[in-house]
Parts: structure tokens; C-alpha cells; sequence
């Protein structure tokens, strides 16, 4: 299974049209993880800079995620990679 999603990235980023929803969801989930590791540093150091970096990176982690979903509603496309990626990002939340 892990091979099969491989092969699919590997053949989707060769075609530059189909990597832009997928950076607007790494970019969504690269804010939403930096913003979870600063609001932890702001609970053991007190830093009140942490904390307010943390809420902006949350905002704009919001603004890739709607981005993300209109490009790709807008195009009708979605790739196996954005799928996947999109799965991950959404089910993070209920994990922490």
C-alpha cells in the first residue's frame, strides 16, 4: 500500500499543475504542527511571544485550508497525494 502511494507521488509531482492544493495543505498542516510545538514551548516557558506566533499561525493555517479546498473545487481535480494529505491534516486535530 505504501508502494502504490509512493508511486503516485512520485508521478503527480512531476506534473507541477497538481502540486499547488498540495502545498496550500502542507502549508496548512506545517502552521497547525508549528503552532501546537509553540503553544507547548509558551505552557513551559511562559513566553508570551510563543503564544501570540502560535494564534497567527493558526489563522493561517485556516486561510491554506480554505484556499487549498477552493483551488481544488475550482479546477476539479484532486490528486491521490492531496487526498491523502487532506486525511492526514484533518484527522491531526483529534489526535493532539
Amino acid at each position: 500500500m505504501v508502494h502504490k502511494f509512493l508511486q503516485s507521488a512520485r508521478r503527480e509531482f512531476r506534473n507541477p499543475k497538481k502540486q499547488i492544493e498540495d502545498f496550500f495543505t502542507l502549508a496548512n498542516g506545517g502552521c497547525g504542527i508549528a503552532a501546537i510545538f509553540l503553544a507547548l514551548d509558551f505552557a513551559a516557558r511562559g513566553s508570551r511571544n510563543n503564544i501570540y506566533i502560535a494564534a497567527a499561525l493558526i489563522i493561517f493555517a485556516l486561510v491554506f485550508d480554505v484556499i487549498d479546498g477552493r483551488v481544488a473545487r475550482a479546477r476539479h481535480q484532486s490528486s491521490a497525494l492531496g487526498r491523502e494529505l487532506a486525511n492526514v491534516i484533518a484527522a491531526r486535530p483529534e489526535r493532539v
